[in-house]
């Protein structure tokens, strides 16, 4: 992920032109989540596509903070058998992630989740591909 967090750090690194907008966000992270469709349990798989509607402002706040309650409970049981950085609990936190409508595309956040990405495999090719479609100075 090295090449990607270099590029990260060119673009966004104390800049941070998007550290407020949530949607730009939630639509990253719902590519992201969507990397691991094939590995979702239904609980995820009804999580991602509540956070897909939501973004396309066909699903309810309700709805949305429903989802991220049942995310975050697993967080926590994650968190309490110390399992928070194995595969199914990063998986869990980036379709989590994806419901939340309080962080925005920042420096931290793509940091965060190319970290995370690396640490289940996700190749660097396709995270440079989801950055460049969601960052438009992330130039491919």
């Amino acid at each position: 992920m090295e090449k990607v967090l270099k590029k990260l750090d060119e673009v966004l690194l104390c800049k941070d032109p998007y550290s407020s907008n949530t949607e730009m966000a939630g639509l990253f992270l719902v590519d992201v989540a969507s990397l691991f469709l094939n590995d979702l349990d239904q609980a995820q798989k009804i999580a991602l596509e509540i956070a897909k509607a939501y973004w396309d402002k066909k699903a309810t706040d309700e709805e949305r903070l429903a989802q991220l309650q049942i995310l975050c409970d697993r967080m926590d049981a994650f968190m309490h058998k110390g399992l928070n950085y194995s595969r199914p609990a990063i998986i869990n936190r980036i379709v989590a992630s994806s419901l939340m409508t309080t962080t925005g595309m920042s420096y931290d956040l793509c940091d965060f989740i190319a970290d995370l990405t690396d640490k289940v495999g996700v190749p660097e090719k396709l995270m440079n591909d989801i950055f460049c479609k969601h960052i438009p100075e992330f130039v491919c």
